[in-house]
């Protein structure tokens, strides 16, 4: 999946990076222009990744940003199949997508890496960041996100419509994963009620339910409110608690986990507020939650 940052301007919250990152593990990587040069960062650990962000962002919050994390498919997980790649001298950019034709190759280079060498490297850069060279790109990657950034701070989205903007026109995600789990698109019609978010994160194929074997279930069951006026699917309230109600009331055990917003089973879960897969790339990661 992966997923392609734009922050043009500010500081993205530390815990849309965080869910970012635990949607996508395999390593990380982010860019920006200072005095005419690009400057990369990458790493396989994603929280230095995020360090280094917030870092940079308390000294400078008007350059833009560009931010990278992967989920592997080609390649490997090697840093140097972490994002961003140089393009030329000049100009490096990101990808979110599979691209089909330079996909499973036997070779450790990334397909976005083979991309770069058969394809975007003999394009000058006068000519690369052009509308009709935008056009003919987006046409050749089909629902693939680019973003290229010259190392004067000018950057380009390829096939920008695929991917959303911020309320305030701020940041722009090439996909949700950004967000918590139970409000990301791609995994909605994976939720049954015996299937569980923990199976997801262990690599498991979740089942695909179809839409009106769902609507016919949630027909079926008895809707009721719960105490704060959110409805209730069984016993499971449907709106995650905010971090803030978990840390405060602690009396009342989240339902969700605060970072993925995924539903929470067993005691343990419950009184740490995180799900088993939150907490332990907090471990890995060195992250006090």
């Amino acid at each position: 999946m992966c997923i392609a940052i734009l922050n043009r301007a500010g500081t993205l919250p530390r815990m849309t990076l965080a869910r970012a990152s635990v949607s996508n593990p395999d390593g990380a990587g982010m860019m920006y222009s200072k005095k005419g040069k690009l400057v990369i960062m990458k790493s396989l650990n994603n929280q230095h990744v995020i360090d280094h962000y917030l870092k940079f962002r308390k000294t400078d919050a008007i350059t833009p940003v560009i931010l990278h994390f992967r989920i592997s498919t080609d390649g490997g997980i090697t840093t140097d199949n972490c994002h961003p790649y140089y393009v030329n001298d000049e100009v490096a950019m990101v990808h979110n997508g599979i691209l089909s034709e330079y996909s499973g190759k036997k070779t450790k280079m990334s397909d976005t890496r083979l991309f770069i060498a058969d394809i975007l490297s003999c394009i000058p850069t006068a000519d690369l960041f052009t509308d009709y060279m935008s056009k003919l790109i987006g046409q050749a990657i089909g629902y693939s996100k680019f973003i290229f950034l010259r190392n004067d701070g000018f950057y380009m989205i390829v096939n920008e419509y695929d991917g959303e903007w911020d309320k305030k026109k701020t940041n722009w995600f090439s996909n949700d994963s950004y967000k918590p789990f139970a409000n990301q698109t791609q995994y909605k019609k994976y939720y049954s009620d015996s299937y569980y978010y923990d199976d997801w994160w262990e690599g498991k194929t979740p089942p695909v339910i179809p839409l009106s074997e769902s609507k016919s279930k949630s027909k079926s069951k008895s809707k009721s409110k719960s105490k704060s006026g959110n409805p209730v699917n069984g016993n499971l309230a449907i709106q995650p608690m905010s971090k803030r109600q978990a840390k405060s009331n602690l009396s009342i055990a989240p339902t969700y986990c605060i970072l993925c917003g995924n539903p929470l089973y067993g005691n343990a879960q419950k009184e740490r507020g995180y799900c088993t897969p939150c907490y332990d790339w907090s471990v890995v990661q060195g992250t006090d939650l």
